[in-house]
């Protein structure tokens, strides 16, 4: 878990959550650089996008802006990075630029896996045409402001964690029975989002917490299922206009233990940075009980 260990740094050097730490297109454009009118035709921005504007207006509204203009920014903001997605999917370099020394054969292919691409089970390749494409650009925007170079850069090291660390794997994924009881899902709130439950309780018993935190594998092990049972979540989810789109974490903090929880206070810091990073709007709430 390495390339996890390395990835846990928040860009901005904070936590912003705040729970306590204890617990088709033409053949021939791969080599050419789509502009925004080139989208527009498969992508027009309808009504269907004006109910998620309406709740982003707020928040990018500097009172110098009238509403209308910000929510021509924001669908602007979304159609640029349709468009920079697309050319880096084309241009296979989404993933960063391919080795200079694979045989031409293998580029192809490398190009061609590149083209189906996809986060959450939604494509990425906007020109497919997929109703969900729209609704993860625009969790990565959110989160940046809808500042598309920004996005695009999250997005682009989201999708190399991913790869690096088999997330798209990781739900068929034997992690052992030591944190089964330490968390689930548990039923939908009146929106329907998932709910993860956890329960930090389970450790103030010193041989489940040894079990659990009593080498470098076993911390790897927890962290590992932290992130499983998200994704787990995450498949519940309906990437679509109008759709369930985010989860809610609840942690019972009863019975915590206060001392002697170095490890798991590390992890669980670890953990909040690397779903801030790398899972943008998809935590809708955390509540601690």
């Amino acid at each position: 878990m390495n390339s996890m260990d390395e990835c846990c740094n928040d860009e901005n050097g904070k936590i912003a959550l705040g729970v306590p730490l204890i617990y088709h297109f033409r053949e021939n454009n791969n080599e050419q650089s789509l502009k925004v009118e080139d989208l527009q035709e498969y992508h027009d921005c309808e009504d269907d996008e004006d109910d998620d504007d309406d709740l982003e207006v707020s928040s990018l509204g500097d009172g110098t802006q009238s509403p209308a203009e910000v929510k021509l920014k924001i669908k602007k903001s979304l159609l640029e990075l349709r468009c920079k997605i697309e050319n880096a999917i084309l241009g296979n370099f989404l993933l960063g630029e391919p080795d200079k020394d694979l045989a031409p054969e293998d580029v192809a292919v490398s190009r061609e896996q590149l083209r189906e691409i996809s986060i959450w089970g939604v494509p990425l390749l906007p020109s497919k045409a997929h109703e969900g494409t729209d609704v993860v650009l625009r969790k990565f925007l959110k989160a940046k402001d809808f500042k598309v170079n920004e996005a695009f850069d999250m997005l682009q090291k989201t999708l190399i964690w991913r790869r690096e660390n088999n997330i798209d794997g990781i739900t068929e994924e034997d992690l052992g029975s030591e944190c089964g009881n330490a968390g689930f899902l548990c039923s939908k709130d009146r929106e329907g989002r998932p709910v993860c439950y956890q329960v930090c309780g389970v450790f103030k018993d010193r041989r489940v917490y040894k079990k659990t935190f009593g080498s470098n594998n076993r911390c790897d092990k927890y962290l590992r299922w932290k992130i499983q049972l998200v994704e787990k979540a995450v498949k519940k989810l309906n990437f679509r206009e109008g759709g369930v789109d985010s989860i809610i974490q609840v942690f019972d903090l009863k019975n915590t233990p206060m001392q002697g929880t170095k490890e798991l206070n590390s992890l669980s810091k670890k953990a909040l940075i690397l779903f801030q990073n790398y899972y943008p709007e998809i935590i809708h709430k955390i509540v601690s009980s």
